[in-house]
């Protein structure tokens, strides 16, 4: 892989390195710290420095993870019904038109909308739909709090065009319109609301990384009958913070912070841990990890002592057979976070892992 003899590495492209404790195993994780940064994950998002670390749109656009229809996290479930998923302001006026679509006819000029039912406990999302006006004075509706914090985005069927409404009443204007019909999407990440027509970011608005509220989202209608399809709801990538592990980081010259997306279970920078042997006629010490990951995402012991012998993987890969009082000393684990640069592989560009068994489906695909 030429990419990185002819370019540094880039936040949050994914590439493939050899496991800083098991040079033997090559992992494929996501860059989230550069050299000489300190890094932190607070509430699901990884800040630099102090401030919150944004996500380009192309790189967020491979992280959502489906909520609606169909759960990323089950996605050998059925899909949820619209009625099942989504409960409506009021009970007039809104009518199911399949599984992921409703109908919804506002009384005058009141804002009728659904909001999901489940919890979310994942602060930044994105709800989207088509939207088909069955009446010209159609405003389709899109609302998201946001650790309490609400943004609401307005697609009229018509002119003069839409708008984007933040926090203290931030509003910025847009030219796009429904016309007869439009995928309207209204998502929030890392700190920024985007209000997406039919692909296309027409309008961004601040929004607070930090609060108590709730997080919602809801979807609708006001002045006019309009038809929802295609509903769609997904959360972002949340960066857990690990029980025992590191949560902070301090990389020096030439370190780099990985993680992985499947953050509740992935083995990464939060989790690595080392100790380091002494031996007997042995000036450096060997350092091994005492539990190494398996094909199937667990942990198998590593450092094992039987018959008077220990035996391990060092962190060079190498298979290593000692007589136990040849050991004058061994120091308790401690955290081993950083990948040094000699042990970026490379840039990866397609994903082809899980696969069943370990996996309910083979979800192949290319890397942004």
């Amino acid at each position: 892989n030429i990419t990185y003899r002819i370019r540094d590495q880039k936040r949050y492209e994914i590439c493939e390195l050899r496991y800083t404790m098991r040079l033997d195993i090559l992992f494929v994780k996501r860059v989230v710290g550069l050299p000489g940064e300190r890094i932190e994950i607070r509430d699901g998002d990884i800040w630099v420095n102090g401030a919150v670390a944004r996500k380009p749109s192309v790189v967020q656009a491979s992280l959502w993870q489906e909520l609606f229809p169909r759960r990323a996290a089950a996605p050998a479930a059925r899909p949820r019904s619209v009625v099942n998923a989504w409960t409506a302001s009021e009970d007039h006026g809104w009518s199911k038109e399949g599984d992921t679509a409703l109908r919804v006819k506002p009384r005058g000029t009141r804002t009728s909308v659904a909001a999901f039912r489940d919890r979310l406990d994942v602060a930044d999302v994105r709800v989207g739909f088509e939207a088909v006006p069955a009446d010209p004075s159609a405003v389709a509706v899109l609302r998201v709090q946001s650790r309490g914090h609400e943004v609401t985005m307005e697609v009229p069927a018509a002119g003069p065009g839409g708008r984007l409404v933040g926090i203290d009443g931030e509003e910025v204007r847009f030219e796009a319109v429904l016309g007869a019909g439009a995928r309207v999407e209204l998502g929030v990440w890392d700190g920024l609301a985007h209000a997406v027509v039919d692909g296309r970011e027409v309008a961004a608005v601040e929004i607070p990384v930090v609060g108590a509220g709730r997080n919602r989202a809801e979807i609708g209608a006001r002045g006019g009958e309009l038809v929802l399809r295609a509903m769609r709801l997904d959360e972002d990538v949340h960066y857990g913070t690990a029980p025992g592990g590191v949560n902070a980081f301090e990389t020096g010259p030439g370190e780099f912070v990985m993680l992985g997306d499947n953050s509740r279970s992935s083995e990464d920078s939060r989790m690595w841990r080392g100790r380091r042997i002494f031996v007997a006629g042995r000036a450096a010490p060997y350092v091994a990890e005492d539990l190494s990951p398996d094909l199937a995402g667990g942990r198998v012991r590593n450092v094992v002592r039987s018959g008077g012998r220990v035996t391990f993987v060092d962190a060079d890969g190498l298979p290593r057979d000692l007589p136990e009082d040849s050991i004058v000393a061994e120091e308790p684990p401690v955290p081993m976070p950083y990948v040094p640069r000699a042990d970026l592989v490379g840039r990866a560009a397609l994903i082809f892992w899980p696969v069943p068994p370990f996996a309910s489906s083979f979800r192949p695909r290319l890397l942004p």
